[in-house]
C-alpha cells in the first residue's frame, strides 16, 4: 500500500468517527427540542457515516492488487461508490424538501430556540473544521472518493450556517410580539431552504461519475498535451493518420492511440514502435494512467 492510499484510508477513518459523533448528537437534540432541521443534519450525518464506512472498505478493496481476477483494476469502484453516496443524499434531501413543505402547509413546528442555537453553534464549529482540513488534504493530492468526503462536509456546514443564522433569527423573532406567530414556520422554512441549496451537488457528482464509467472524454489537464504530442510523432515519423482515445476512471487516466502507417512512415522495428510509446509516457509520468500505443498498417484496426 502506497504512502498516499494510506493516507486515503486515514482521513476517510477520521471523517467516519466525527461523523458518527456527529450523528448521534444530531438526532438525539433534534429528538428533544423537536427541531426537524436539527434532525435532518442529524440524519445526514448518519448516512454519511454509512457512506464514509463504504468508502473506506471501497479503498481497502481496491488497495488489494488482484491482477488475476481484475486483469484492468479496480479503478471502476470509485465512480460506482460515489454514485451510491449521493443517490442516497439525494434521497434524503428529496425526503426531507418533503416533509418540511408538509410541515410548513400545517402550521409549522415549536422549537427550543435557545437549545437549538447552542447546537447549530457547535456543528458549525465541527463541520467546517472538518471540511477545510479535508480540503487542505485534498491540495496536496488525494483520491476522488476524498473529495467527494469533503463536499459532504462542505454540504454539512452550509446547512449548518444557514441553520445558525435561521434559528438566530428566529430567536430575534420571539422577541417581537408582533412577529411571534411566524417563529414555527422558521424550523421547516430551514428545511426547504438546507435542501434546495444541497440538490445541485449529487446530480453533478452523478453525473460525472456516470460519464467516467461511460467512457466520455475527460476535461483533464493532459487531454490536449497528448493530443500535441501524437501530432508532433505523426510529423517526425510521417505518420498520416492516427486515433487518439481518451477516458478517466476514478484516478486513472485510460489512453489508447492507434497510428496507421504506411510505406513510407519512419517506423520500422519494434523498437521505433517503443521509441514512440517512450515519448507519450513521459508525457503522463506523473498520472496514474494505462496506455496503450498500437501500429497497423490498416485503418480498419484503428477505427
Amino acid at each position: 500500500m502506497t504512502c498516499k492510499q494510506q493516507d486515503d484510508q486515514r482521513l476517510l477513518l477520521i471523517s467516519t468517527i466525527t461523523a458518527i459523533m456527529f450523528a448521534v448528537t444530531g438526532i438525539v437534540w433534534g429528538l428533544i427540542i423537536s427541531s426537524q432541521m436539527i434532525l435532518f443534519d442529524g440524519l445526514y450525518s448518519l448516512i454519511s457515516v454509512v457512506l464514509s464506512l463504504l468508502s473506506l472498505y471501497s479503498v481497502s478493496y481496491m488497495n488489494k492488487k488482484d491482477w488475476h481476477k481484475y486483469p484492468f483494476g479496480k479503478e471502476m469502484i470509485q465512480p460506482l461508490v460515489i454514485i451510491v453516496k449521493y443517490s442516497v443524499i439525494l434521497i434524503l434531501v428529496l425526503a426531507s424538501l418533503i416533509a418540511a413543505i408538509f410541515s410548513l402547509l400545517t402550521g409549522g413546528r415549536e422549537t427550543l430556540l435557545s437549545s437549538a442555537l447552542a447546537y447549530t453553534i457547535f456543528a458549525s464549529f465541527v463541520c467546517y473544521a472538518i471540511y477545510f482540513w479535508l480540503k487542505r488534504k485534498e491540495a496536496k493530492g488525494t483520491s476522488s472518493l476524498i473529495t467527494a468526503e469533503k463536499n459532504q462536509w462542505m454540504m454539512d456546514t452550509y446547512i449548518s450556517f444557514g441553520v445558525l443564522g435561521g434559528f438566530a433569527l428566529a430567536k430575534g423573532m420571539s422577541q417581537i410580539d408582533s412577529l411571534v406567530k411566524f417563529v414555527p414556520y422558521a424550523d421547516p422554512t430551514m428545511v426547504i431552504i438546507a435542501s434546495i441549496l444541497c440538490i445541485k451537488l449529487p446530480f453533478i457528482a452523478i453525473k460525472d461519475s456516470i460519464n467516467q464509467l461511460l467512457g466520455k472524454k475527460p476535461e483533464h489537464p493532459l487531454v490536449e498535451p497528448i493530443q500535441n504530442k501524437v501530432k508532433e510523432i505523426e510529423k517526425k515519423y510521417l505518420i498520416e493518420e492516427s486515433y487518439v482515445r481518451i477516458a478517466k476512471v476514478g484516478e486513472q487516466l485510460w489512453i489508447e492511440i492507434d497510428f496507421v502507417v504506411t510505406k513510407d512512415s519512419l517506423v520500422k522495428t519494434i523498437d521505433d514502435q517503443d521509441q514512440i510509446r517512450e515519448e507519450i509516457a513521459r508525457v503522463v509520468k506523473n498520472t496514474p494512467h494505462w496506455l496503450t500505443v498500437s501500429f497497423t498498417g490498416n485503418r480498419k484496426w484503428a477505427i
